[in-house]
């Protein structure tokens, strides 16, 4: 996905994205090692759907909110919350990894 390497958070546009959300949940990104910290699943349950609405809802173009939904994700598998509910948010997240124009990119 990134630009600056493979990681999902390897470019601009991701990085803002992932300080975003953790702005909504009103979560600290780091720890005290500078490591990054998940959001507890609690918190992220509880605003999920202000998250979404967020990237639905941006004025950016359709790549730059694929791009949030993959933070997103990583962001949701970092945290171990469930998404098992939402069918539509775990098909929307698949959907914008394959629909990832820097993915198609050969960085080799």
């Amino acid at each position: 996905m990134g630009w600056w390497n493979q990681d999902i958070y390897g470019g601009d546009a991701p990085l803002e994205w992932r300080e975003n959300i953790y702005a909504t949940c009103g979560a600290k990104e780091y720890n005290e090692k500078h490591a990054l910290k998940p959001i507890p699943a609690d918190i992220l349950s509880e605003k999920i759907d202000t998250i979404i609405n967020l990237i639905n809802t941006s004025d950016t173009d359709s790549d730059d909110k694929n791009i949030g939904y993959q933070v997103l994700g990583a962001i949701i598998m970092h945290a171990g919350f469930d998404i098992d509910e939402s069918e539509d948010l775990r098909k929307r997240i698949i959907e914008a990894s394959e629909d990832d124009d820097y993915a198609k990119d050969d960085m080799s």
